[in-house]
């Protein structure tokens, strides 16, 4: 009779996960406190985090041997409660909860984040996710608080309008944490 088959190869061992460590050079330096969300370049070579107890948006170099703080852009007001993230070409979009706003961040140089436009109101009161296609002309951020879904226009990034919003007044959409946008 034929010998029995062979089991299936074991998987290839993982590593195990590590804390990564990012060097600081005083306590006034850029940090991953209150790390909430992160969107990655497209080259991948940049995270982009938001980080809620910082109120910031920190820019970290993973393309490097050893992953660094790159730079940050911190704004005690504009970027209150930092929660989310997106990317689209040389801008960073980050939904700002305790501040109700979308904040516009030019990232054409990723190691000088620098703020060019900011919408608040009471519509993005809460504001906790966003969605920015590429090359759109739009924003899509809800407001947990508010309990909107709103559409803004960012074709002039210094001045983001309210296009509309629409309430979602449900126990389904209690407090969003992702908006996704087909098409």
């Amino acid at each position: 009779s034929p010998p029995p088959p062979s089991p299936p190869p074991s998987p290839p061992s993982m590593p195990p996960l590590t804390t990564m460590s990012f060097p600081r050079s005083s306590p006034s330096s850029p940090s991953l406190s209150g790390a909430q969300h992160l969107a990655l370049s497209a080259d991948g070579n940049y995270a982009f985090v938001a980080c809620a107890r910082q109120d910031s948006l920190t820019v970290v170099d993973v393309g490097a041997t050893s992953p660094l703080v790159a730079g940050e852009v911190q704004n005690r007001s504009a970027l209150d409660g930092a929660r989310r993230v997106a990317l689209d070409g040389d801008y960073a979009y980050v939904a700002a909860y305790d501040a109700d706003a979308l904040v516009v961040i030019s990232i054409a140089s990723p190691t000088l984040p620098e703020i060019v436009g900011l919408y608040s109101g009471p519509m993005l009161d809460g504001a906790s996710a966003l969605a920015a296609p590429a090359g759109g002309q739009h924003v899509y951020p809800a407001a947990a608080l508010a309990q909107t879904f709103c559409v803004l226009t960012v074709a002039a990034v210094a001045s983001p309008t309210l296009r509309r919003c629409a309430p979602y007044r449900s126990w389904r959409f209690k407090d969003p944490t992702s908006v996704a946008v087909d098409g």
